[in-house]
């Protein structure tokens, strides 16, 4: 991926020649994925055992998001196509323009726009060249960008695209892979390095890069709820391998066993019992029709005993409910201060006019029919 006379390739080998110097010294060695640690094993290292990233995905998804993207992509009714990664060539950001120009020739009214987080990265060279193609190829009006974001933005940027697409051709582990599972969003990635092993079974893993088939691809899952549905769970299930404490667990006993320091092992965590909570979101705080209905299914909902919660929004956008309203109704305003608190509900359930689907952040995404006689 670098230039074979380039100070990258010769840190590249460097390190390897470091690798293979230091291995007579090592008592025991960790790698982030089988992938790398077969790397190992080719240098002599035995038995070097795989243990993930200490990874806290659930907390990177439960900050605070970048208002101002948040707002801009609920008025964006585009196909929102995120990848995370510095600029480099090994990630292919090229191969992903080319899956863009097939995306916008497709005459689909939904129009593909890619946002690219991540600084440059082993020079300026590449990140020329991605700019110079996305104007060849006709998408540069398709294209983010974005560089280095800030924690808040990177949130409002998994939060509010439609897929997380990666065609990288080299990769450690990814941990992007696992924080966008995090947030919900579906990921397609190539099939290539450690990205399978990190993917498991919690996204759909591309045999070839070819950009018509991945458009295919793309295009599919923002046309059909039930795969995207599937592509949710199945990414939540995955990040529970990747959980903090679970990792703690294995690397206390690698140290204990391996390493042979005298280290308490942690009790493994019971397995997370998943609580399927909805919210309803329309308008509740009036006489008016379709408030009425929202706030009474809420409360029968809740009387079901599910985890309930109400968001205040309408067609237009996300408003305060009336205080006045809310201190006659304490009960309703307890739902609504659990819906505020919900970041990525099972099921998310709107009665508002007009109909607005875009920015829905739930599994399971419903929209009730809204013909109605006054």
């Amino acid at each position: 991926f670098f230039d074979e006379d380039g100070e990258f390739a010769r840190f590249a080998d460097l390190s390897w020649q470091q690798l293979a110097r230091l291995r007579p010294h090592v008592t025991a060695s960790l790698a982030n994925s089988r992938y790398s640690a077969d790397q190992l094993g080719q240098l002599g290292y035995q038995r070097p055992m795989v243990l993930p990233l200490l990874l806290d995905p659930q907390g990177l998804a439960s900050g605070a998001c970048d208002e101002a993207t948040e707002k801009a992509f609920r008025a964006d009714d585009s196909l929102k196509i995120l990848f995370v990664g510095r600029i480099v060539a090994n990630k292919r950001q090229d191969a992903l323009l080319d899956v863009i120009r097939h995306l916008k020739r497709d005459g689909h009214p939904r129009a593909p726009h890619l946002f690219l987080a991540g600084g440059i990265g082993a020079g300026h060279a590449y990140g020329d060249e991605l700019a110079s193609l996305a104007r060849d190829l006709g998408v540069a009006d398709c294209v983010s960008f974005l560089g280095k974001v800030s924690d808040e933005r990177l949130r409002a940027l998994y939060q509010g695209c439609d897929v997380f697409l990666s065609l990288s051709e080299h990769e450690g582990f990814c941990v992007p892979l696992i924080e966008a599972m995090a947030f919900d969003l579906p990921v397609v990635a190539l099939a290539s390095s450690a990205v399978s092993e990190t993917v498991g079974c919690g996204g759909l893993l591309l045999e070839n890069d070819d950009p018509a088939t991945v458009a295919g691809v793309v295009r599919t899952i923002g046309d059909e709820p039930e795969l995207r549905r599937r592509l949710v769970l199945a990414g939540r299930a995955n990040i529970a391998r990747f959980g903090r404490a679970t990792t703690l667990v294995k690397l206390a006993r690698f140290l204990r066993d391996e390493g042979c320091i005298d280290v308490a092992v942690p009790i493994p965590p019971p397995a997370d019992e998943a609580v399927r909570s909805w919210r309803l979101e329309g308008p509740f705080d009036s006489s008016y029709s379709l408030a009425a209905v929202n706030r009474s299914l809420a409360r029968a909902l809740d009387r079901q005993g599910i985890d309930m919660g109400l968001l205040s929004t309408e067609g237009p956008g996300d408003f305060p409910p009336d205080p006045a309203f809310l201190e006659s109704a304490p009960d309703v305003e307890a739902l609504w201060r659990k819906g505020k608190g919900m970041a990525r509900p099972a099921v998310g359930l709107r009665n508002l006019y007009p109909p607005r689907v875009a920015g829905l952040p739930s599994a399971t995404r419903v929209l009730a029919s809204w013909g109605w006689e006054e």
